[in-house]
């Protein structure tokens, strides 16, 4: 079931993630069809006083995702292009880049991790300029029931808060795999 922030009234927690997609490609309104995805999603969002070109580089080259997100990264920005992270506490997910949009977007598959594998869901950043900010919106979808909770905390707890704070150039201290593996084992 959705939940909803009453301060943004975006999606913050899991959503079964039922999509309708017009028939012809565009969004007439006729010939609309359900299609049903398996899995649930979180959605997040995070504003950053960094440009839009010092966010979409910390989540496309291996050096910048390697300061917020894991400690060995091989990332390959381009539509089919691989995607993975490995970290020191055994934590790993693979998957490939979907869509790289410079400055705007990026989507990739991610699995490995609680349970899914490996591609089976989705990652998707979008950047939206304001003003002297930056609007993050992060979508995950495809996730298990049993991996929602896990990677919505994860997200919400660690990930976007080390991507803001490296953004402003702030260290993020450990990575978010680690941070999650440590938080996993203290309430296992």
């Amino acid at each position: 079931m959705a939940r909803t922030n009453p301060d943004s009234e975006q999606l913050t927690d899991r959503n079964q993630s039922d999509v309708l997609i017009p028939r012809s490609g565009k969004n007439t309104g006729v010939g609309i069809r359900p299609v049903v995805r398996s899995g649930c999603e979180t959605r997040h969002e995070i504003r950053s006083d960094a440009a839009p070109a010092t966010l979409f580089a910390l989540l496309t080259k291996a050096q910048g995702l390697i300061r917020w997100l894991a400690h060995d990264v091989k990332a390959d920005p381009q539509p089919g292009g691989i995607f993975r992270l490995a970290d020191f506490c055994g934590l790993w997910i693979e998957g490939t880049y979907l869509e790289v949009t410079p400055l705007r977007m990026v989507v990739f598959t991610w699995g490995g991790i609680e349970g899914l594998k490996i591609g089976q869901s989705t990652v998707e950043f979008i950047l939206h300029p304001d003003g002297d900010s930056t609007l993050v919106q992060l979508r995950h979808f495809g996730l298990s029931e049993a991996a929602v909770d896990a990677h919505s905390l994860c997200w919400k707890n660690w990930g976007l808060p080390k991507l803001k704070g490296v953004a402003e150039a702030r260290h993020a201290g450990a990575t978010c795999l680690t941070d999650f593996a440590e938080w996993r084992e203290q309430n296992s």
